[in-house]
């Protein structure tokens, strides 16, 4: 059997929806049963741009984004100026626990943010529902992981080092900048995830 929208070759007879196109697929002697009535598959045609570009470009980037995050929490490379001293920053790391627990657990949390994208793209791509929830809730954790990992960090290094003592304004904002433009996008794409699902939720299992 093939999909009557792209030609596509479908091997599961009872598969309801193309994996490629996204286009409805109706039992053989439906399609046959009125040859002068256009299908309802070609009116009910549903674009799946965005949906392709999840799951063939986005979340292979946070994936990838995020194991080179966790590479850079397990050396210390992930603390600022850490780049331009590094022996500073291991012996900042071995006088401080709680700088050190904190750059590991950020590296495990990534670790666990690329396990996830994997497994949402794994279920996206075979059209299930909950593929769809998992890319909410991975969209909601790395809005929360930009948000509050340079929060705890601050909070870390104001008790240990009274970092805010000597800090300026524009240093401040320079520092937590970032994560807040990140988080805001996060926050972007979860209002333009969900009602975009929602319109092809007839298409998920």
């Amino acid at each position: 059997m093939f999909c009557p929208q792209c030609g596509r070759e479908i091997e599961d007879q009872e598969q309801k929806i193309c994996t490629n196109c996204g286009a409805r697929i109706e039992p053989y002697q439906e399609i046959q049963r009125n040859p002068y009535q256009q299908p309802d598959f070609y009116r009910q045609e549903i674009p799946m741009n965005w949906y392709k570009i999840i799951i063939y470009v986005l979340l292979f980037v946070v994936t990838l984004i995020n194991i080179i995050r966790a590479i850079l929490c397990f050396s210390g490379s992930y603390l600022p100026g850490a780049s331009l001293q590094p022996p500073y920053v291991s012996l900042l790391l071995f006088s401080y626990p709680a700088l050190r627990f904190f750059t590991y657990g950020c590296g495990l949390l990534c670790v666990t943010v690329a396990v996830l994208a994997i497994i949402v793209r794994q279920w996206l791509a075979h059209f299930k529902k909950k593929g769809v929830k998992g890319l909410v809730v991975l969209y909601i954790c790395m809005a929360a992981f930009n948000l509050l990992c340079p929060v705890i960090l601050f909070v870390i290094a104001q008790i240990t080092l009274n970092f805010a003592e000597g800090a300026s304004a524009p240093a401040l904002i320079a520092f937590f900048a970032p994560s807040v433009i990140m988080c805001a996008g996060k926050i972007v794409l979860l209002a333009v995830t969900i009602p975009y699902f929602r319109k092809r939720a007839a298409l998920f299992h």
